[in-house]
């Protein structure tokens, strides 16, 4: 992201999104692109950023098919708009406002000050709902063709990043809710939402199963980050910058061609870069970056540094440069759940 100075920020952002599609699209494949995530640093995707290459089929799903599953489900669900919570919570900013600047830390109380009340729970989030309905509709948006062709298809949901509560045993969304479960982190929000993205996926590997096409397929499902839950979890680990180490440990599960047998964890060193290698193995021998002219490749012999700066809102990213800070890097290798491997650099 810091090379190549005189390349907006923006521009390399979009070439990331397009290498894997550009790269299959270029070896035969048909590729299909859902919510590339802040595409043309838009909070909603841009997809004019695949306006040079219409063979590639793009699209934003989110809320598109809500009317159609909110009518099929017949449960007559109230949706909680972000609009009328923000309307609603506007009180609380002009007394923020009118505050004395002393007392304004109070009010604000580390963030919470705007969280929703047990009132506002009473109807279920439309955002949490876009990104659910979105995952379980897959089965009857896939076509199945009997011709033989190569596809890639990307697809993005931010299920996980919407903690709510959902109804146990099946964590599905109601605005009622009845059982949230008895387990040692039922009480945890983001837990109610990650379970329930992989029953979702899980139905719809089960369809590619009962269509004959889950033996030929490549299933790579990854986090962009992970997220820190603190003390939540049982023997958490603390890592050198005080922070825990869910923050930083994302998801990668990968399901190869014709794999089988019991789920396996593996412990050896993987990041979520890792994707692109193990998208194109086997399929494109040393594959180019078409933006950098550099083979993808894997070197993680000697670990990885990794920067714990951070800056969420893309429409306050520098043009060029990220100025990061020379104590906000991390050094890690081999088996990431033991401490030891984990090590704060300075990086000037």
């Amino acid at each position: 992201m810091q090379a190549r100075e005189n390349i907006p920020l923006v521009e390399k952002h979009n070439e990331a999104l397009l290498m894997l599609p550009r790269i299959l699209l270029d070896n035969g494949f048909k590729v299909t692109v859902t919510e590339p995530p802040y595409a043309n640093y838009s909070w909603i995707s841009d997809l004019s950023i695949y306006k040079d290459y219409p063979e590639i089929h793009e699209e934003n799903i989110m809320g598109k098919y809500n009317k159609q599953w909110l009518k099929n489900k017949k449960n007559n669900m109230k949706i909680k708009n972000a609009s009328e919570v923000l309307k609603n919570n506007f009180i609380r900013f002009s007394f923020f406002r009118f505050a004395p600047v002393l007392f304004r830390n109070y009010i604000y109380d580390d963030g919470k000050w705007l969280y929703l009340i047990e009132d506002d729970l009473k109807e279920f989030p439309e955002s949490t709902l876009n990104f659910y309905i979105a995952l379980d509709v897959l089965p009857n948006i896939t076509k199945i063709s009997e011709q033989r062709f190569d596809t890639l298809n990307i697809i993005t949901n931010d299920l996980t990043h919407e903690p709510t509560f959902l109804n146990f045993p099946d964590y599905i969304p109601s605005d009622k809710l009845s059982e949230k479960g008895n387990g040692p982190l039922s009480n945890e929000t983001h837990y109610h939402v990650n379970i329930a993205a992989h029953l979702l996926l899980a139905k719809w590997f089960d369809f590619l199963k009962e269509n004959d096409v889950y033996n030929n397929t490549r299933i790579i499902i990854v986090s962009d980050h992970g997220r820190d839950l603190e003390s939540k979890i049982a023997n958490n680990i603390k890592l050198p910058n005080g922070e825990y180490l869910e923050a930083y440990a994302a998801l990668l599960m990968v399901k190869d061609f014709n794999s089988h047998g019991k789920l396996k964890i593996d412990d050896s060193f993987m990041t979520n870069a890792d994707v692109p290698s193990l998208a194109l193995k086997d399929i494109v021998n040393s594959p180019i970056n078409p933006w950098t002219g550099k083979l993808i490749k894997s070197d993680k012999a000697n670990g990885i540094t990794l920067t714990t700066s951070i800056l969420y809102d893309v429409s306050k990213h520098p043009k060029y440069k990220f100025n990061i800070q020379p104590n906000e890097w991390l050094h890690v290798h081999d088996n990431i759940f033991e401490p030891s491997n984990w090590s704060q650099v300075i990086i000037k």
